[in-house]
């Protein structure tokens, strides 16, 4: 299939706009009409038999006196997901995705039709009384799509390179990458994979604010339901676009990136090995780049070398030649389709404009 051809009227001449993936609310000051027929789902906490000590706590109490008790009661619908434990109520829902496998709730008129949709259906379905918009907003995911020029593997070297301080962690998969801590994520892939529509050159970037009082997360001033439609889409659009701008992408070209120089691939390679064990390779190439490693080497022969030299299992070893395989092929249809350049900043216009 040539996406090229295909999909040229859907590559974005503008940027995208910013929608809503993903919602977490919670609550404690709530009531259930009567639990024995609120469709709830309890279970049972597990019961130390040498201590007898039993962990079940009381969930609720239902209007008619009745206690609940156990580790956790859930129930889940297309629209949502809720349980109770110890903690509270929590409902989680996607005012997106039930609606469209891949087009996103943008605008404020939409987002409170579709979030009274589960409010509604949260108190017919489970007797639940609650003034839930005055429920805590506990995670939001704001993202966006945008329609590349090229397959989404095409951008892996691009996204590889992406970072924002204090970051824990990065992962990069064949559909996707990921940087992230404890309070905030950032996560890049291939939607239209995911969504099923077949369309490789579907990319979405979505922003993980995790806890209302993470550092990025302030800055959005949504601490409630009610506070989302209350600062509006144009404010939560600003946010993400100055996130990406100035802490994902942090510039507008791509000059490279400079890293400190080893003695010696493998003085390199021992102190990942120390610092990140089964993942060390992994972060040899992701920290320093394919091409720069392989040239250091001598090639992915030499790559294979070294691996035999500090005695990675030979399963381990084919992996990565394979995997090194592919990814010079990956380069050379990016080097036939555009320079990284022109990649990056089309990703740049696409999420951070």
């Amino acid at each position: 299939m040539n996406l090229n051809r295909t999909f040229a009227h859907d590559v974005c001449a503008s940027p995208p706009k910013t929608g809503i993936d993903k919602v977490w609310l919670t609550l404690q000051d709530f009531s259930i009409r009567d639990g024995s027929r609120s469709g709830l789902t309890v279970w049972p906490a597990s019961v130390d038999l040498a201590k007898n000590e039993d962990r079940n706590v009381t969930l609720f109490t239902d209007e008619a006196g009745k206690r609940f008790r156990g580790s956790k009661a859930a129930a889940n619908s297309d629209l949502y997901s809720l349980d109770i434990n110890s903690k509270g109520l929590r409902i989680s829902f996607n005012p997106s995705k039930p609606y469209h496998p891949y087009e996103l709730c943008s605008d404020e008129e939409t987002f409170s039709e579709r979030l009274e949709n589960v409010f509604r259906a949260v108190s017919d379905t489970h007797g639940i009384r609650a003034n839930f918009h005055k429920a805590k907003v506990s995670r939001l995911d704001l993202t966006r799509n945008t329609f590349t020029r090229h397959h989404f593997q095409t951008y892996l070297p691009i996204l590889a390179g992406l970072n924002f301080a204090r970051s824990k962690q990065q992962a990069l998969y064949p559909d996707g990458y990921e940087v992230r801590n404890n309070t905030f994520g950032c996560i890049f892939y291939n939607k239209g994979q995911e969504a099923g529509t077949g369309h490789h050159n579907l990319m979405r970037a979505e922003e993980q604010f995790k806890k209302a009082k993470g550092k990025f997360a302030r800055d959005l001033n949504v601490y409630s339901a009610a506070d989302i439609l209350e600062v509006g889409f144009s404010h939560l659009n600003d946010r993400y676009v100055n996130l990406m701008r100035n802490e994902i992408f942090k510039t507008d070209t791509f000059s490279g990136q400079v890293r400190l120089s080893f003695a010696d691939v493998v003085t390199e390679l021992n102190i990942y090995l120390e610092l990140y064990g089964k993942q060390a390779l992994n972060m040899l190439l992701l920290n320093n780049g394919i091409e720069p490693i392989l040239q250091k080497v001598g090639g992915v022969g030499g790559f294979v070398e070294l691996l035999r030299y500090k005695g990675f299992h030979r399963n381990t070893v084919s992996k990565y030649q394979k995997k090194l395989n592919r990814l010079l092929s990956l380069r050379h249809q990016m080097n036939e389709s555009g320079t990284i350049s022109k990649l990056y900043r089309e990703l740049w216009t696409a999420f951070a404009a």
